[in-house]
């Protein structure tokens, strides 16, 4: 994933627990976060963005997972997180992607 996304000219900043991404972008602000939502040791990337926001405020995210089952689906859509199966189709990830740089610098311009 880090290689794909830096093959687009993304500088990607990762971390496998939210307190090491959050240490990592000391000195960045992330301008979307992509996670997974199954981490390690029954932490979710729910949990992850949560960290993320509470250090940088609202963060525009993506969550990643292979988990079709209904419950986690509602829990990232009513967090209106948008929602990507794994495997991820890397056209689908650029589109998305795009969108939400889009929005924003839409978002930025009205200020």
């Amino acid at each position: 994933m880090a290689a794909l996304l830096e093959g687009w000219g993304c500088r990607v900043i990762g971390g496998r627990t939210a307190k090491e991404a959050v240490i990592r972008l000391e000195g960045w602000r992330p301008d979307i976060a992509i996670v997974d939502y199954h981490l390690d040791g029954g932490a979710t990337g729910l949990a992850a963005l949560d960290a993320l926001c509470a250090r940088f405020g609202e963060v525009a995210a993506i969550v990643l997972t292979a988990d079709h089952s209904e419950g986690v689906q509602d829990l990232i859509t009513d967090r209106a997180y948008p929602l990507l199966y794994k495997p991820v189709k890397p056209a689908a990830l650029r589109a998305l992607l795009s969108r939400l740089v889009q929005l924003a610098q839409q978002s930025a311009r009205t200020f």
